[in-house]
C-alpha cells in the first residue's frame, strides 16, 4: 500500500493559507490508511504576505500571529489566530500519537472534526457535520461518503503498478507515483520534489512549498497562469518562536512489538523480531535501509524522518 500523508487542512483566507499548512504541507491521497500529523513545537507562528497585482505591483498585508499552547500532559494543542478573533482550535491526540479530534472555534462555518482508527493503526473514519464524512475499507478498498445520508457515495481503488486508480461513477482518477514513492501526479495536479520542499501544478495555478530541515512550512508562493506565462499571486514567509520542547518527555507507544524513539542526534528502534527498516528523510530521500534485530540506534542529523516497518510507516523526530 501507498503511504503518503493525508491532509485535512481549513482554508482560511482566498489567498489559500490554511492553519494546518504548517502542520502538513504534503500532497494529499485519499486512501492511505494513515493521518501524519506534524505538531509545531513553537509557541507562536508568524506569517507575512505580499499580495500581487496582475500588473505586478505588491500589497503588503500585516502579519498574521498564531499561538500555540501544549498542555502538561503533551497530547493537547490549543491553536489561536490573533487571540481566537480570527481563527481558534484545539487538537487532542491519542497516547500513540495520533489526532483523535480538532475542535473548532472562533471561526464560523466549520465544526469540529474526529478521526477513529483501525486495531492496527490505520485511519478507519473521518466524522464532521459540516465536512465530508469518510469511512475508509481497507479489505474491500473502498471508501465510503456520507454513509449518514440517503445516497451515500462509494469510491472504488484499483491498483496499479505506479499507484491507484480511484473511480466514482464514472469519474477516474489517477495518482502516481515515484521509485521513492512520492506523489507525482494526481488527477491533473502534478508535483516536483526538490532538496527543500516540492511544487504543485495544475492547469491554472503553481504553489512552490519551501520546508526548512524539520520539515515545516517556511515560505508558500502562489502563481497563476495568465495570457501564457505564470504571474506571481502571493508570498507567504513562515517564522516559527520555538520554545522547551515538553513532548520530548511524552512516551510515543506503538501498538505492537516495535518501539522507535528520536534521541539527540540518533534514532533508537526495538523490535522483538529481525525486521526490514527503511528511514526516510522528509523530503522522501532514503537515509538508511537496514535489518533490526533487538535494538539498534541509527545515528541521524537533527529533523523529522518517516520510519517504514512492514509497510507501516512511523513519523519520529531527531533533536
Amino acid at each position: 500500500m501507498r503511504t503518503i500523508i493525508l491532509l485535512v487542512a481549513f482554508t482560511i483566507f482566498s489567498t489559500n493559507v490554511c492553519i494546518s499548512q504548517f502542520y502538513s504541507p504534503f500532497p494529499e491521497t485519499p486512501f492511505t490508511g494513515e493521518f501524519s500529523d506534524k505538531r509545531v513545537l513553537a509557541d507562536t507562528v508568524l506569517v507575512s504576505t505580499r499580495e500581487y497585482e496582475t500588473d505586478g505591483k505588491e500589497i503588503v498585508s500585516p502579519t498574521i500571529k498564531t499561538v500555540i499552547k501544549h498542555n502538561e500532559n503533551g497530547l493537547t494543542d490549543t491553536i489561536s489566530i490573533l487571540g481566537g478573533v480570527i481563527y481558534a482550535e484545539i487538537r487532542n491526540y491519542s497516547s500513540t500519537g495520533q489526532v483523535i479530534s480538532i475542535l473548532e472555534g472562533g471561526f464560523a462555518g466549520h465544526s469540529d472534526v474526529f478521526f477513529d482508527y483501525t486495531p492496527d493503526g490505520r485511519i478507519s473514519k473521518i466524522e464532521s457535520e459540516d465536512m465530508e464524512t469518510r469511512r475508509y475499507d481497507y479489505d474491500k478498498n473502498i471508501i465510503i461518503r456520507n454513509e449518514n445520508r440517503a445516497r451515500p457515495d462509494t469510491l472504488f481503488i484499483e491498483y496499479t503498478e505506479n499507484g491507484y486508480i480511484v473511480s466514482e461513477k464514472n469519474n477516474k482518477t489517477s495518482y502516481i507515483f515515484d521509485d521513492d514513492n512520492r506523489l507525482i501526479q494526481a488527477g491533473n495536479t502534478y508535483y516536483e520534489y526538490s532538496d527543500d520542499g516540492y511544487t504543485m501544478t495544475d492547469s491554472k495555478t503553481k504553489i512552490v512549498y519551501q520546508l526548512n530541515e524539520d520539515g515545516f512550512l517556511t515560505k508558500q508562493t502562489n502563481y497563476k497562469y495568465v495570457e501564457n506565462k505564470w504571474l506571481i499571486q502571493a508570498v507567504f514567509d513562515y517564522e516559527y518562536k520555538l520554545k522547551s520542547d515538553i513532548l520530548s518527555s511524552v512516551v510515543i507507544q506503538e501498538a505492537s512489538d516495535i518501539e522507535i524513539y528520536g534521541l539527540q542526534d540518533a534514532l533508537l528502534i526495538k523490535s522483538s523480531k529481525n525486521r526490514s527498516v527503511k528511514i526516510y528523510s522528509i523530503n522522501g530521500k532514503l537515509s538508511y535501509s537496514g535489518i533490526v534485530s533487538s535494538y539498534k540506534k541509527v545515528p541521524m542529523a537533527k529533523g523529522i524522518y518517516i520510519v517504514q516497518i512492514n509497510n507501516k510507516s512511523y513519523k519520529r523526530i531527531v533533536k
